[in-house]
């Protein structure tokens, strides 16, 4: 027989935590976690967590697919430092995304990552797999200062209103009339405010994405400090591993960072 108490109660902890983490996404601070005053310029970490899917409920390692690894490491140690950390994830590493307090990035290039077969006459299995994480709703997670990532939606009903879910789509899913395409550039809109009571610094009060699909050439040609950068304006970038003669060759991933005054209405 079922535990109808015992089962109540692991919905009722799921759901304590999920708000808990929604809670985090606009702001406010989870009890443990000392908040952190940043200087202009200071560099802020921001970190990724593994990816998820409703669809699936198995989580998998964020370097499992094609994403920039950081630069100068063999194997990847996951990076936990705090009860805050340990509560939002499950395998969370240091990443290759770069921020400093209130310093806006137009646009910056990642890296370049190419399918490794040691067989090119054979499916590449990384083409693959990022395909199906994609067509299967895979989300990928980032946290900064202990808030993780939002992606962000404007609601235009009777009141215009803006929904958050928690981390961004790898992609969008394909089907047999087209392709899937994987989100490979990321906007990020960091929020801050000013602390009372004349504390130095700034503190970090929300983190969020819009995520794109740009054709990795678009980005390679375009995606420049100081240069206007509209990654809606491009073309998408496709993942397709069959027929291998039209195989994607190369994918290329950026980012820009927008810093954003938080100030209560």
């Amino acid at each position: 027989f079922f535990d109808l108490k015992r089962i109540m109660e692991g919905r009722w902890l799921r759901a304590a935590i999920a708000l808990l983490l929604v809670s985090v996404s606009f702001g406010f601070y989870l009890p443990g976690v000392t908040p952190v005053e940043y200087e202009p310029g200071d560099s802020v970490t921001i970190k990724v967590n593994s990816i998820k899917s409703v669809r699936t409920a198995i989580p998998f390692d964020y370097y499992s697919l094609m994403h920039c690894r950081p630069v100068g490491q063999g194997a990847i140690k996951a990076d936990v430092e705090n009860f805050g950390e340990i509560l939002w994830g499950d395998i969370i590493k240091p990443s290759r995304y770069a921020a400093n307090m209130k310093v806006q990035v137009g646009c910056a290039k990642l890296c370049t990552t190419k399918p490794k077969e040691k067989d090119p006459s054979k499916i590449s299995r990384q083409l693959k797999k990022l395909k199906t994480r994609i067509d299967d709703e895979y989300r990928g997670h980032l946290i900064l200062d202990n808030l993780p990532v939002s992606e962000v939606y404007i609601w235009e009903g009777r009141k215009e209103a803006l929904y958050y879910k928690l981390g961004y789509p790898l992609g969008v899913p394909g089907n047999k009339t087209r392709d899937s395409l994987v989100n490979n550039h990321l906007s990020f809109t960091i929020k801050y405010h000013k602390p009372d009571s004349g504390i130095p610094g700034f503190r970090i009060v929300g983190f969020e994405v819009v995520p794109y699909s740009v054709e990795s050439g678009h980005i390679e040609a375009h995606c420049k400090q100081g240069q206007d950068w509209q990654p809606e304006s491009y073309p998408p970038q496709t993942v397709v591993f069959q027929p291998i003669a039209k195989a994607t060759p190369h994918i290329t991933w950026s980012y820009s960072v927008t810093w954003q005054e938080y100030v209560e209405s």
